[in-house]
């Protein structure tokens, strides 16, 4: 165990040297070196040099044994000291999550916290790597804080592991994680600007995952703070602004709640951006009127090749992506939000056979914020990061996982009769090869523009 005091000025906790084993290693090891060194040259203190030398270097030699009694007991093998030693840094970063946590064991009114010792190690098992972490289980805490504590690891081991199963040890006194390579198979990481372009209408996720548009038209993502809902929107703008409508203005428009997007102005049509209540209004509105051209396009082409069903994907017109981010945000900053949810709604359900999809994003799934009338015309739903299962019911209907989930995954589900269940989500990872800079955003976008162009010479349907 080891012991965080608070300090008198505030609620900080930190821990205290004398309470390190190692610095008591390293004390009376460095202490018979000293004593060592004098006694080869034959400098005596009061005739007690020899005497310290001996008692130091009996001390050092016993907690240094204890030490890797503890540690053998525990790692049950010698070789995953080293593990222990080299990945040190991750046991302190969950030191500092535990003490962090809002546990009831960690929140007591004390002058001090007891945190648990943890030992940790990896192992190669049917040529996977696994991470197997153990947490002294403290006194006080129960069966059901193995959830929390598995949550805890989740949030701690990064974007390559994910706990995989969970247990308390025979003894009752450990808590005892296994973490396993998240499948990176699945995992979409772009390496070059190329690796951007897909199909009109359809938009790549992962490896496994492309989805098209025109069928499945509209998605909601959802996910708290740090679930990176942003790098999926990116990953998805960065697909799409290589295409423009028909009048060559660029085919996304952004209802910014809280101004993510609010650096691409610097290259981008700024008419393209909503934030308050008027320009919000009038992005959707000049939206419902695009959708009025286009329907009366579609209906041109019926008539003339007698076929039912046409949508805009059929007759080659290009998407329009409508991206709102933070919904709740926006209807916040409106004083009477019935005239905002009445477009809303009209939007959701006029724009999907004319090539105009929503792109929805929000922390929260909750009908306070978006009805349910609007949330059933998504066809695709994500739900990035852990969640309780009130939030997953909220999100597909049902509860998707009753584990840990790590940052950079989730689940998703689209409104097909192929899938009834929700499937394991990778968020695309654009930082690995740095393509989620702005630089290369605006790359994309002015080649986008330069290739439009001369797609836009070869249409035979322009809006007027």
């Amino acid at each position: 165990m080891r012991y965080f005091y608070k300090n008198r000025s505030n609620d900080f906790y930190s821990s205290q040297v004398i309470d390190n084993p190692l610095v008591w290693i390293v004390v009376t090891f460095s202490l018979f070196v000293v004593t060592a060194w004098l006694q080869l040259n034959g400098v005596s203190i009061n005739g007690l040099t020899l005497e310290i030398n001996i008692l130091s270097g009996c001390v050092f030699v016993g907690l240094l044994s204890y030490q890797l009694y503890q540690a053998k007991r525990h790692l049950e093998k010698f070789s995953r000291i080293v593990d222990y030693l080299l990945n040190y840094s991750l046991v302190e970063a969950l030191d500092t999550a535990i003490l962090n946590s809002r546990s009831a064991a960690a929140m007591t009114n004390k002058s001090y916290r007891v945190l648990p010792k943890i030992w940790l190690w990896y192992e190669k098992n049917s040529s996977a790597l696994e991470c197997h972490i153990k947490i002294q289980k403290l006194a006080g805490s129960y069966e059901s804080d193995l959830d929390h504590v598995a949550e805890l690891v989740s949030s701690t081991v990064g974007d390559h592991f994910e706990v995989i199963s969970k247990s308390i040890d025979k003894s009752g006194s450990w808590f005892e994680i296994t973490c396993g390579l998240v499948n990176e198979n699945l995992r979409f990481i772009p390496k070059t600007i190329a690796d951007f372009k897909v199909k009109p209408h359809e938009i790549k996720l992962m490896n496994n995952l492309t989805i098209p548009m025109n069928k499945l038209p509209h998605m909601a993502i959802f996910g708290s703070t740090g679930s990176r809902k942003t790098t999926v929107l990116l990953t998805i703008l960065a697909e799409v602004i290589n295409n423009f409508d028909e009048s060559g203005e660029a085919c996304c428009y952004f209802v910014d709640g809280k101004g993510e997007f609010k650096p691409l102005k610097t290259f981008y049509p700024v008419d393209h951006f909503a934030t308050e209540p008027n320009e919000v209004i009038t992005l959707l509105r000049k939206l419902l009127v695009i959708s009025k051209r286009r329907e009366k396009i579609i209906n041109n082409e019926v008539k003339k090749r007698g076929v039912m069903g046409l949508t805009a994907c059929d007759i080659g017109l290009s998407p329009i992506y409508v991206f709102i981010d933070e919904y709740a945000s926006v209807k916040a900053r409106f004083s009477k939000p019935k005239e905002l949810e009445t477009l809303m709604l009209q939007s959701l359900m006029t724009f999907r056979s004319f090539g105009i999809y929503i792109l929805y994003s929000s922390q929260s799934p909750s009908t306070q914020v978006l009805s349910n009338q609007m949330r059933s015309q998504f066809s695709t739903y994500l739900l990035l990061s852990s969640a309780n299962e009130d939030t997953q019911r909220m999100v597909f209907d049902q509860v998707a996982t009753t584990g840990t989930v790590p940052i950079g995954s989730g689940y998703y589900l689209e409104k097909t009769a192929e899938m009834s269940t929700p499937q394991r989500f990778e968020v695309p990872d654009t930082h690995k090869y740095k393509l989620n800079t702005l630089t290369v955003l605006r790359e994309i976008y002015l080649k986008g523009r330069k290739t439009s162009g001369t797609r836009l010479r070869r249409r035979k349907i322009q809006i007027k």
